[in-house]
């Protein structure tokens, strides 16, 4: 039974939307005796809002984020699963634990800096994408895996791609540097647990994006991963231009990647310097990608 003090919760007041405190309220009957949950948006989509049609998985996420930096619920990740657990769940429900069977979601680990994404410090940075390395990473660095940098880029890549489909995207406007760390981390699953290569998460990647259908479902890291399988035998078949995301692996220029890079960081560097504000270096790198890509496509064929 849910107590009366949730009435009184200065942080459910202080929350920006009614719908991040109606999700937490209804998310409360589906908690099991630990108060834990899948933390899957789609899961909590189904399971807890199934008739709300204007809550979407993506408005979903978003408010579970927000709840999560409220400190109302606590968003985890165990062998590659994402998980919630509501915080101090014992204040706000009566629980009978002699008539509840045990919690068969795992704890969250105790360090929290496991919960998120396991993505390397000092990389991954505010809302652009922008990658620095500060001072008191580099003994840090010697240790990282030498395709932990490709992870960063994929991700950074779907981020951008994203928003070239929709440059107004709620998801990428609320995409927290925690959040975008568990894409990070999706990421490094997909190579290092699922073994595949950055060029097959490349091809894929670029492949949901340019999908009419699947541009419109795969809107973050993890659920790429989820949906790798269809993705990687829809991608094998000929788009529009009569060859199949698939077919091109191995064939991109190295040095041209190098260079497409190297451009795309001194770009942003030029922007920021500029003075601009975070909206607008978006907007700049966006219309950036779109012209490098034009150009790229371009060259090859001539």
């Amino acid at each position: 039974m849910l107590k009366k003090n949730v009435s009184t919760s200065r942080k459910l007041a202080d929350l920006e939307t009614d719908a991040a405190r109606l999700l937490w309220t209804w998310l409360l009957p589906h908690l099991d005796v630990a108060g834990r949950f899948s933390g899957e948006p789609d899961v909590v989509k189904g399971s807890v809002v199934p008739r709300l049609k204007h809550m979407t998985v993506e408005m979903v996420d978003i408010y579970l984020e927000e709840l999560d930096e409220a400190g109302l619920i606590r968003i985890y990740t165990v062998d590659g699963e994402r998980y919630l657990e509501l915080c101090r769940f014992e204040d706000f429900q009566n629980l009978r634990t002699d008539h509840e069977a045990e919690s068969k979601i795992p704890k969250p680990p105790k360090n929290k800096e496991d919960s998120n994404s396991g993505s390397s410090p000092g990389v991954l940075r505010e809302f652009s994408g922008h990658l620095e390395d500060k001072d008191k990473d580099k003994d840090e660095d010697k240790d990282k895996p030498e395709d932990a940098g490709s992870d960063i880029i994929l991700t950074q890549l779907l981020i951008e791609l994203m928003l070239l489909n929709n440059p107004e995207s709620a998801i990428i406007k609320k995409l927290t540097p925690k959040r975008k760390a568990e894409w990070v981390r999706s990421c490094r699953l997909l190579r290092e647990a699922d073994s595949r290569t950055p060029e097959q998460i490349e091809a894929v990647i670029r492949f949901s994006q340019d999908d009419d259908f699947w541009k419109s479902n795969i809107l973050c890291m993890p659920k790429l991963r989820e949906k790798w399988d269809q993705l990687w035998m829809k991608a094998k078949n000929p788009g529009r231009w009569g060859e199949s995301r698939v077919s091109q692996i191995g064939k991109s220029d190295k040095k041209a990647d190098a260079e497409y890079w190297a451009e795309r960081l001194a770009k942003e560097k030029e922007l920021r310097a500029s003075g601009l504000d975070e909206a607008a270096i978006r907007a700049g790198m966006v219309e950036w990608s779109q012209e490098s890509y034009d150009r790229r496509k371009a060259k090859e064929a001539l």
